[in-house]
């Protein structure tokens, strides 16, 4: 991909070193599967190799295409694929911090848990909100159409449940029970 792609070749520096970046990162991502796949690596370490490895080389990289292209288009488009790219990540994490939260045979939700998750909730509306700004309204409509649904409808209220369950007074209610219950539910 990056053959040709040097500062001798007319590139900026910026855009030479975001392209290794991203190459990096292809490089790296089955070693952040495979660490994914161990029980032993905690969630948060997770979502720091995921967002550090593979969604920041992404960004930085269809930031700078955005910037330096001279075609309108290319560059609105990169300008939305970054920001979408930022919405998928707070995503990931607030899948980490529930998948870590409902986790047997302790399922936990502490309260600096509680804080990343709402901040990274607010941050995925901010990016939604970087998103819907860059692009035509049709652009807007066929992502909704894109992500939303039943199935997905389901999931975002099984991630309210397990967020209620474990968030009450008292000691969490999520249970082995609840578990189950919510993945009966679960879209397959």
């Amino acid at each position: 991909m990056a053959e040709g792609i040097t500062v001798g070749d007319g590139y900026q520096p910026a855009a030479v070193q975001a392209v290794n970046a991203v190459q990096v990162s292809a490089k790296t991502l089955p070693f952040v599967r495979k660490a994914v796949a161990d029980p032993l690596f905690p969630m948060t370490g997770i979502m720091r190799v995921y967002t550090v490895n593979v969604i920041q080389p992404a960004t930085t990289f269809t930031g700078i295409v955005g910037n330096e292209a001279s075609n309108t288009d290319l560059r609105r488009n990169a300008t939305s694929l970054a920001a979408l790219l930022q919405v998928q990540d707070a995503k990931s994490v607030q899948r980490a911090i529930m998948l870590r939260a409902v986790s047997f045979p302790q399922p936990n939700l502490s309260p600096d848990d509680l804080a990343s998750l709402q901040q990274a909730q607010q941050q995925e509306k901010a990016d939604l909100g970087n998103f819907n700004a860059s692009v035509n309204p049709a652009e807007v409509l066929n992502y909704k159409d894109t992500v939303t649904g039943a199935p997905v409808d389901t999931a975002a209220t099984q991630e309210q449940i397990a967020e209620a369950l474990l968030i009450g007074p008292g000691p969490h209610r999520l249970t082995p029970e609840n578990a189950r219950t919510l993945s009966a539910h679960s879209p397959g």
